[in-house]
C-alpha cells in the first residue's frame, strides 16, 4: 500500500467516525425537536438536517465545499424542502448569510 492509499484510508476512517458521532448527536434527543425553529448550520456539508427535521421554519446551511452543497441543493429540491432551506458556499469568517435572528444553531462537524 502506498502513502496516498494509506492517507485515503485514514481520511475514510475519520469520516466514518464523524458520521457515527453526528448520527449519535442527532438521535440522542439533543436535537429532539426543531419544529418551527429558524436554524443556521455551520459545516452543513450536503445539508442533511432539513431532511431529518422537515418541520423547521427555515434553515441556512453554510459550508465551503461547493461539491457537497451542490449535492445538498439537489437533495433539498428533490425532497421539496428548497423553499425553506438554502445552502451557502462560504467559510465562517467571511460568511455574509441571512440577516435574521435564529432560534437554534448547529455545527455538527465543522471543527472535525
Amino acid at each position: 500500500m502506498n502513502q496516498a492509499q494509506t492517507g485515503m484510508q485514514a481520511r475514510d476512517a475519520h469520516q466514518q467516525r464523524m458520521k457515527l458521532f453526528m448520527l449519535a448527536a442527532i438521535s440522542s434527543g439533543t436535537y429532539d425537536s426543531m419544529k418551527g425553529h429558524r436554524v443556521p448550520d455551520f459545516g452543513a456539508g450536503h445539508g442533511r438536517l432539513p431532511l431529518i427535521y422537515p418541520d423547521m421554519a427555515s434553515y441556512i446551511g453554510v459550508d465551503y465545499f461547493a461539491n457537497l452543497l451542490a449535492l445538498g441543493n439537489q437533495g433539498l429540491a428533490n425532497a421539496g424542502r428548497a423553499k425553506r432551506a438554502s445552502l451557502l458556499c462560504s467559510d465562517l469568517m467571511s460568511c455574509d448569510g441571512a440577516k435574521s435572528a435564529f432560534d437554534v444553531g448547529c455545527s455538527l462537524g465543522m471543527l472535525a
